[in-house]
C-alpha cells in the first residue's frame, strides 16, 4: 500500500468570540436579615479560631477560610473581594486565603443584603452573590491530613504519637504571588527546625510549594494545625516489582544493528539503565536524581522499561534472528536500590530536575514514567503534586510524557481463584483506581494488554494451571480510570504481559516467576544473564513511548500536542478486548482501555483511501476557529468513517475541582453554509438577539458524545456513514472552541493541535481528490 504524508487541515480565516451559556439560575430563598446576620457570626468565629491558633513568632499572618456554596462557586465575586481561590471541591465548597483579618467589603455585603431594598430595584444589593453562600468555617488541623496517612489510619489530629518518628511531605497552599509562598515556607522551615525536625528537601514550583521533613509526631500535629499548610502526608512509594525475572537460556545472541545518529530521543525516569550489549551504544547519557543516587540500575526496572523503548518486542526481534534499534536513549535515574524514591528529595522535585536536564542537556521530547505510587490510587477526588507536576512540565517544555496505569494484583489467600472465574469484572472495582501519577491531564496514560495466555510447554499440560487472559484482552493487573475531572484513562493500552493461576504454588503468575506469563526484556546485570521476562503496565507504558517517538522521526518539529492526537486519532479498540469486557458496557470498556491501541502505520502515514489531515493552532480563550473538511464524491458513498481528534495543554491545579484552567470542545457540522456556522457560535450583542439555530440532522453525531470526551485534554471522536450524503455538499465545517476557565488571569492564549481522519473501506484514490482539492482551494 502506498504511504503518504498527512496534508494540512485548512482553517477559516475568522477567529471570532464565542457564544456562552446561559445565567447561574435562581438565588436560593433566603431569610435576608437572618441569613446576613448567620454569615457575619460564622465568619466572626473563624477569624477567631485562626487568630487563637497562629504562632506570631513564626508566620505571619494569613486568613482561610472554607466557604460551603449553593448551586455555583461564583469565584470571579470571591476574587472582587480580595481573596485567592486556593482550593474548590466537587461539592462546591471553596478555600479561600485573605492577607487581612477584616473582611471590610465581605462584611459591607452581609450588611447591604440585609438592608433594605433600594427604591426602583426589585432584588437587594448582592442578591447574586450572597444567597448563594451557605457556610462560612474554617480549615481544621484533620482536614490536612493527606489520603495516604488516612489509609493507614490516621484520621485524627491525635492519632500521632509524641516520639514516632517519620517522614512527611508537607504541602503550602498556593497563596498567588512566588514571593509570598517562598516567605511562608521559610517561615514553616523555621517552625519545624526550632522544633528538631529535620527539613530534607523543599520544592517551589510554579503552582505548588513543598518540603519534606523529618519529625516527630508532635511536631507532625503542630504542623497540621498552621493555616497555610494545605496537607501532610506520607511521601510515595513506586509501584515497581521487586521479583528476579527468570533467565531465558538463548544459545547466542543475534547481531544488533547500528542505530541512527538522528534517532528520536526517549528518556526513561526510572531506576537508571545499565550497560547492556544491546543498550550500550544507543544509551547517550545518564543522570542521577539527585546525583547521591547515581546512574547504574541496581534495581533492574529500568533497564527493563528501557529495551522495550529501545527495541519493541523483543520476542519477535530475537524471532526475526536480528535486534533493530528504533530510538537512543537517555535516563534520569530517580529509583534507588530498593526499588523507592530517594529518601531526603521531593518526588515533584525529582520530576522536574529529570525532565528537565534531559530536555535540556539531549534534546529529548518523549518520556516514559513508567512508576505510580501504590498508595496514591485515585478515587474520584483530585490528582496529586506527582501529575500536576507532569502536566506543568509537559505544558512549559513541550514534552510528550507517557505514563503507566499502574497494577494490582487481583485476588489473593482463599479468594485466589476469583482471579479466574471473576475476570473481567474485578478490573472495574474501585479498589482497581489508577495509580498517581497516571490521572494527569496533560500526560498519556497506558493500560496493558496481554500478550497470550501465558503458559508454557510445561504448564500447558496441567489441567489445574489455568491462565486468566487470552491475547489482546485487558491484563488482569491493569488499572482502570477515569482521571482528573472524569477524563478518559487510561487513553491507551499495549501489550504488558498477563497472569497465570497456579492452585499448586497457590500464587498467581507472572513473568517474573512464570517467563511465558511476561513480555520479554533485558536483564539489568547481563553478565548473569541476557533476558528477563515481566509482567506490567511499566511494559506497556515503552511501547508507546517508543511510537511518539517514531513520529517525531517522521515529522521532527510537530508539537506535543499534535503528537498525542496523532497517536489518540489512531488508536483502535482491540475486537478481543471488546467482545470480552462487553458485558461491562462502553464506560467500562472505556474505563479499563481507553481508546484502544495505537496502530504506528496509521498514526505516521496516510494511505490511497485513509487520509489524515491536520492543523497546530492557537486561540484566544473564549473563541473559536472553523475548519474547512473537503468530503469529496467519493466519500459521499459507500462504507466510511470521519474521525476528529483534538489535543491541548492547560494550565493546571491539583487543589482545584475544575483541575484544568482551559477547557476545549469540537463540533462537526455539515449541510450548512460557513456563514451560518459563524453566526451559530459567534457571541451576540443585546441587540442582535437570539444566534440562529443549526438542525439536528446538521449535527455529525460524534460518539462519544460531547459529555464523555470533553473532560480530557486529549479528544476523540467518530461517524460511521453507510448512506449517500450528497445532501449535505462537499464541505463539512469543524468548530474548535476554547473556553477560559480558571485561567484567565493567567494565560491569554491556548495552543492546540487538530487531527482529521477520511477513511473509506475500500481502496479509492481518496488521498489524490483531497489533495487536488486542496490546491485548487489555494490557487
Amino acid at each position: 500500500m502506498a504511504r503518504y504524508e498527512h496534508l494540512r487541515l485548512v482553517r477559516l480565516p475568522e477567529q471570532l468570540e464565542r457564544r456562552k451559556q446561559g445565567s447561574v439560575g435562581a438565588a436560593p430563598k433566603r431569610e435576608r436579615r437572618e441569613h446576613s446576620a448567620r454569615l457575619q457570626a460564622e465568619l466572626d468565629a473563624a477569624v477567631a479560631a485562626q487568630q487563637q491558633r497562629r504562632r506570631p513568632k513564626f508566620i505571619t499572618p494569613s486568613l482561610i477560610l472554607r466557604v460551603q456554596m449553593e448551586k455555583v462557586l461564583l469565584e470571579e465575586q470571591w476574587e472582587k473581594l480580595g481573596l485567592t481561590v486556593l482550593s474548590s471541591d466537587p461539592d462546591r465548597t471553596l478555600v479561600l486565603f485573605s492577607s487581612s483579618d477584616e473582611m471590610r467589603e465581605l462584611r459591607q455585603r452581609f450588611e447591604a443584603y440585609a438592608g433594605d431594598i433600594p427604591e426602583g430595584q426589585k432584588n437587594a444589593p448582592f442578591a447574586g452573590f450572597v444567597p448563594f453562600i451557605e457556610a462560612i468555617g474554617t480549615v481544621e488541623p484533620r482536614d490536612r491530613i493527606g489520603p495516604r496517612l488516612r489509609e493507614a489510619g490516621f484520621t485524627e489530629v491525635h492519632d500521632f504519637a509524641d516520639d514516632a518518628a517519620a517522614t512527611f511531605d508537607v504541602e503550602v497552599w498556593d497563596l498567588g504571588e512566588r514571593a509570598l509562598r517562598e516567605r511562608k515556607l521559610k517561615e514553616i522551615q523555621a517552625l519545624v527546625v526550632a522544633q528538631g525536625a529535620d527539613v530534607l528537601d523543599t520544592y517551589d514550583g510554579p503552582s505548588l510549594t513543598m518540603l519534606r521533613v523529618r519529625a516527630t509526631g508532635a511536631v507532625a500535629r503542630e504542623v497540621l494545625s498552621i493555616e497555610e499548610v494545605a496537607s501532610l502526608d506520607q511521601p510515595p512509594e513506586p509501584d515497581v516489582t521487586s521479583q528476579q525475572a527468570l533467565e531465558l537460556d538463548l544459545a547466542s545472541l543475534p547481531p544488533r544493528e547500528p542505530v541512527d545518529d538522528d534517532a528520536p530521543l526517549v528518556g526513561l525516569i526510572d531506576s537508571g539503565v545499565n550497560s547492556h550489549p544491546l543498550l550500550e551504544a544507543l544509551l547517550v547519557g545518564s543522570i542521577g536524581v539527585p546525583e547521591s543516587l547515581g546512574e547504574a540500575d541496581d534495581w533492574g526496572h529500568g533497564t527493563r522499561v528501557a529495551s522495550i523503548a529501545a527495541f519493541g518486542s523483543l520476542r519477535e526481534q530475537l524471532a526475526a534472528g536480528r535486534f533493530v534499534p528504533l530510538v537512543r536513549l537517555c535516563s534520569a535515574k530517580v529509583v534507588n536500590e530498593r526499588g523507592q524514591f530517594d529518601d531526603k528529595k521531593l518526588v515533584p522535585a525529582q520530576m522536574r530536575d529529570a525532565i528537565t536536564t534531559l530536555r535540556g542537556r539531549f534534546g529529548c521530547r518523549v518520556f516514559v514514567i513508567a512508576l505510580g505510587d501504590r498508595k496514591g490510587a485515585y478515587k474520584n477526588t483530585r490528582v496529586g503534586a506527582w501529575a500536576a507536576t507532569l502536566d506543568e512540565l509537559a505544558r512549559e517544555l513541550d514534552v510528550v510524557i507517557v505514563v503507566s496505569a499502574g497494577n494490582r494484583g487481583p485476588r489473593a489467600g482463599e479468594r485466589l481463584e476469583e482471579a479466574v472465574t471473576e475476570y473481567p469484572r474485578y478490573l472495574l472495582e474501585q479498589d482497581n483506581r489508577l495509580l498517581e501519577p497516571a490521572g494527569a491531564l496533560n500526560v498519556l496514560t497506558v493500560g496493558s494488554l496481554a500478550h497470550g495466555e501465558g503458559l508454557d510447554a510445561v504448564l500447558g499440560d496441567e489441567v489445574r494451571v489455568r491462565p486468566i487472559a487470552k491475547r489482546d484482552e485487558p491484563s488482569p493487573f491493569t488499572r482502570m480510570g477515569p482521571g482528573a475531572s472524569g477524563a478518559v484513562k487510561p487513553e491507551l493500552v499495549d501489550v504488558g504481559g498477563t497472569l497465570v493461576f497456579d492452585p499448586v504454588a497457590e500464587t498467581l503468575k507472572g513473568g517474573e516467576s512464570l517467563a511465558s506469563a511476561g513480555v520479554l526484556t533485558l536483564h539489568h546485570r547481563p553478565v548473569e544473564r541476557l533476558f528477563a521476562s515481566a509482567s506490567g503496565t511499566s511494559y506497556a507504558a515503552p511501547l508507546v513511548a517508543l511510537k511518539a517517538s517514531q513520529i517525531l522521526r517522521r515529522l521532527p518539529e510537530a508539537s506535543a500536542n499534535l503528537v498525542r492526537a496523532l497517536l489518540v486519532g489512531a488508536s483502535q479498540m482491540p475486537d478481543a478486548a471488546r467482545e470480552r469486557l462487553q458485558e461491562q458496557g462502553e464506560e467500562g470498556v472505556r474505563a479499563i482501555c481507553g481508546y484502544g491501541s495505537v496502530d504506528l502505520e496509521r498514526a505516521a502515514y496516510s494511505n490511497d483511501s485513509c487520509v489524515v489531515l491536520y492543523a497546530e493552532d492557537e486561540l484566544p480563550l473564549d473563541h473559536f476557529a472553523v475548519y474547512e473538511i473537503p468530503i469529496p464524491e467519493l466519500l459521499q458513498s459507500g462504507s466510511r468513517t470521519i474521525r476528529v481528534t483534538l489535543a491541548f495543554d492547560p494550565p493546571v491545579r491539583h487543589t482545584r475541582a475544575d483541575y484544568a484552567g482551559v477547557t476545549m470542545s469540537f463540533r462537526l457540522k455539515r449541510g450548512c453554509t460557513r456563514e451560518l456556522v459563524f453566526e451559530h457560535f459567534r457571541k451576540r450583542t443585546r441587540e442582535e438577539g437570539k444566534h440562529p439555530e443549526i438542525e439536528d440532522r446538521y449535527d455529525c453525531g460524534l460518539k462519544p458524545g460531547p459529555q464523555v470526551r470533553e473532560k480530557g485534554t486529549v479528544q476523540t471522536a467518530s461517524v460511521a456513514f453507510r448512506k449517500n450524503t450528497s445532501e449535505y455538499g462537499d464541505n463539512y465545517y469543524l468548530v474548535v472552541r476554547c473556553e477560559a476557565g480558571w485561567a484567565a488571569n493567567m494565560v491569554t492564549k491556548q495552543r492546540f493541535a487538530v487531527v482529521v481522519e477520511l477513511a473509506h473501506a475500500t481502496e479509492i484514490q481518496l488521498y489524490e481528490r483531497i489533495r487536488l482539492r486542496q490546491r485548487a482551494t489555494r490557487l
